[in-house]
């Protein structure tokens, strides 16, 4: 416990002060999410549910772990700002894990690791922004991107906050530890059905509706750039849903 500890000052150190990674887009301004089409004008509570998938591509099997459950957190007025307080179980269930962080029960999909696999989020409450991209000219997509609060003067008090997740892997020769941290970013999108969806995924911007050239973020393991964040699948029903959980408000994009 105290190695894992050790390294994540050492990852801490290094990284604190990184910037949010650009895009290729071209344009980009400040954006906001709508709650039944008007603008946001108190704190409004905000669920996203469904499941992401986290590897670490020089973890020796590279394991796939898939994480399903909500975060809980707040939309601030206005739209253009929010955080994640808690990440919760499939059950809505708040768990704390060992370092006294969020705990979730994962699977990995290749079998590396033994199942349950303890992923836990730490550094909460993580902060994000919305961003309206145009890469292409009159092609817009609108971006959900987690924030360095060092970097945001009006922010600076409130903490860090930079996401983090670490991971116990128990393998056939025992118990392998993983932390990852970065900063990065989701598109945001309407489907067909009117939910407000964020989905991580490597397409490029201008690919697709739902492409979002999210960034990887730092293992310890795997080194800087090595650990992705994706939703299980590339494709217009995959990423979270984005809702009220006390269902008074529809929640959109402008």
């Amino acid at each position: 416990m105290k190695k894992i500890k050790i390294l994540w000052l050492a990852l801490f150190a290094v990284f604190a002060f990184s910037a949010v990674a650009t895009t290729s887009a071209a344009f980009a301004e400040e954006s906001q999410i709508l709650a039944n089409g008007a603008t946001i004008l108190a704190l409004l509570p905000l669920e996203v549910t469904g499941s992401l998938l986290l590897e670490d591509m020089n973890a020796t099997g590279t394991p796939d772990i898939l994480c399903s459950g909500a975060f809980d957190g707040m939309i601030e007025p206005g739209g253009t700002l929010g955080y994640v307080e808690e990440v919760l179980t499939s059950g809505k269930e708040l768990l704390e894990g060992e370092l006294g962080g969020d705990l979730v029960e994962c699977v990995d999909d290749k079998n590396v690791c033994s199942s349950p696999v303890d992923v836990e989020a730490l550094e909460l409450p993580w902060h994000w922004q919305i961003i309206l991209h145009e890469p292409l000219p009159g092609v817009f997509a609108w971006l959900l991107h987690f924030l360095n609060l060092l970097e945001i003067e009006e922010l600076k008090e409130v903490g860090v906050g930079v996401p983090t997740y670490h991971i116990d892997c128990n393998t056939l020769i025992g118990l392998v530890e993983d932390l990852c941290e970065g900063l990065s970013s989701a598109r945001l999108w309407v489907d067909l059905m009117g939910h407000l969806r964020g989905s991580f995924n490597s397409l490029l911007l201008d690919e697709s509706e739902w492409g979002a050239e999210s960034e990887a973020t730092d293992c310890i393991i795997g080194g800087m750039g090595q650990g992705l964040i994706e939703s299980p699948e590339d494709e217009e029903t995959s990423g979270g849903i984005f809702s009220d959980p006390s269902d008074n408000a529809t929640l959109t994009l402008t």
